[in-house]
């Protein structure tokens, strides 16, 4: 894809009427809660427990459970396998890559007066990968539903005029000028009327607002295919203390980031005797976040018990979109030949940024320590989904609140479940299970996520290497791009990763 040109696009396109759907809002506000391989293996359980860096992301109070200075780096080497099922066709797709799931430090200073009720003191900073949105996922099978009528309605009502090149002018200034004057939508009817997609109804009347569809009538075959690329991080900038051998206190201070790019391409090929027998439809979307939060948390210790309550407030993002869009055919010529049509813009259109909430959390937690010889752990994590909010300041995104209310889970409700066993002084054997509420009442759309976890480390001392493997799976129905461009594609997702940590004392 060529970029030539740049729009700056307001109102007109704003996000929801482009590829801002609420499918994305979750896409790029839920947290998997990532981390370094212990915090892995236990399956996250660490809400009561503390003394990892990613324990942080869970509850602040975490970091002064730390005995001594403490930093640690995590790589994770992460698959994702998807099975697709679309009008009765499956396919499979598969994507790995290596990245970091967790880098930070921690700096403890102890009092030297035994007689000080606040007797230690914790100030952390760290970063965890959140949810790697990097995947490759592809369907294919044959529909009655053709792209080609989403094209006509977004046509139909707009006059010929609009989407008629004059004396001189190119294909790029009139996209251009109809994303900043009439909207997306417009944009979407000059591409598939100068792709010969769809006609007019009377192609010598400028006025008329009617179109129909070139491709002929009957099944069509279609292959959609999305390759995503980027990452959901947090930074805690964090400060702790203890008072009394027994109550920690923190609270964090966190930045989130959202780099996602985002490459669709749907096409459709048919032998119905219609003038188009193939169409490619294809968008590069380019979407950046930066956003805040806060947590408090306390952990409480009785004994060998720990209990440990924190919140974390909702998430507020700016987020900024670009978009690059073209469009190629093949039709016939009348004489048993083909043309091919390529319509390429060149013009990246950036909207508007607009704000996205993502739900603030509640998590209550307890662990039991066996002595020396090891430890269970437990989190249960409370969510309202119906509080996701996106907004703009044109109001174009205000009836998405109804969206989020009627159809998102009020009660979500996930568990974390962890164990440690001490084999000897040097080696750590490890196991956990996590379950993750679906964010919708009806969670076919999109499925609880299922995953179980193990893994060991080794104390060297001052030095720990943790090893950690874990295997999420879950299952819901997709649509490419945007509602209503083609039948939804039902698919079974399993996400394996394997993360090394390497931590030391400072």
């Amino acid at each position: 894809m060529k970029r030539l040109l740049v729009a700056m696009l307001g109102l007109v396109c704003a996000p929801a009427l482009l590829a801002q759907d609420f499918t994305d809002a979750l896409r790029y506000g839920q947290e998997y809660q990532n981390g370094s391989a212990r915090f892995q293996a236990m399956g996250g359980a660490f809400g009561a427990l503390g003394g990892d860096l990613s324990a942080l992301q869970i509850n602040p109070a975490g970091s002064v459970i730390f005995k001594n200075s403490f930093a640690s780096v995590s790589l994770v080497a992460g698959g994702n396998d998807v099975d697709s099922s679309y009008n009765g066709e499956s396919r499979n797709s598969d994507d790995s890559d290596l990245s970091f799931a967790q880098i930070g430090g921690t700096w403890v200073f102890n009092s030297t007066d035994e007689t000080q009720d606040w007797n230690r003191f914790a100030f952390s900073v760290n970063m965890d990968q959140m949810r790697n949105l990097d995947q490759n996922f592809d369907a294919s099978g044959s529909t009655d539903f053709s792209i080609s009528d989403y094209f006509v309605e977004q046509a139909n009502g707009l006059p010929l005029n609009l989407l008629t090149l004059q004396g001189g002018e190119r294909i790029s200034d009139l996209y251009q000028f109809l994303g900043e004057t009439e909207g997306f939508g417009a944009q979407q009817a000059f591409l598939g009327y100068q792709s010969f997609v769809i006609e007019a109804n009377d192609p010598n009347d400028q006025n008329q607002t009617q179109y129909f569809s070139n491709v002929g009538a009957g099944p069509v075959n279609q292959f959609i295919a999305v390759s995503d690329r980027g990452a959901n991080r947090k930074i805690n900038f964090n400060f702790a203390a203890q008072y009394k051998q027994n109550t920690s206190i923190g609270i964090n201070l966190n930045l989130h980031t959202i780099d996602s790019e985002r490459f669709t391409t749907l096409q459709e090929d048919n032998n119905n005797g219609g003038l188009v027998s193939t169409i490619r439809y294809q968008n590069l979307l380019n979407t950046e976040a930066a956003g805040f939060s806060a947590q408090v948390g306390v952990i409480q210790k009785y004994d060998n018990l720990r209990l440990g309550l924190s919140y974390q407030t909702p998430t507020w993002y700016s987020v900024e979109e670009a978009l690059l869009q073209e469009i190629a055919t093949a039709r016939s010529d009348g004489n048993g030949g083909t043309i091919t049509e390529f319509i390429e813009p060149g013009v990246i259109n950036l909207y508007e940024d607009y704000r996205l909430r993502v739900p603030g959390h509640l998590t209550a937690s307890a662990a039991y320590l066996f002595g020396k010889k090891g430890l269970i752990s437990a989190d249960v994590t409370f969510r309202d989904y119906t509080s996701y909010q996106l907004d703009d300041d044109f109001g174009a995104l205000d009836a998405s609140d109804v969206v989020f209310e009627e159809d998102f889970n009020s009660s979500a409700v996930d568990y974390r479940l962890g164990a440690e066993y001490r084999a000897s002084p040097k080696w750590s054997l490890r196991a956990g299970y996590r379950f993750q509420d679906s964010p919708f009442d009806d969670d076919e759309l999109d499925g609880d996520i299922s995953a179980w976890s193990a893994g060991l480390g080794y104390n060297l001392g001052k030095t720990q290497i943790d090893l950690a493997y874990d295997r999420a799976t879950s299952n819901g129905f997709t649509q490419f791009t945007a509602a209503g461009l083609s039948d939804p594609v039902a698919f079974d997702r399993t996400l394996s990763n394997v993360t090394l940590t390497l931590g030391f004392q400072l």
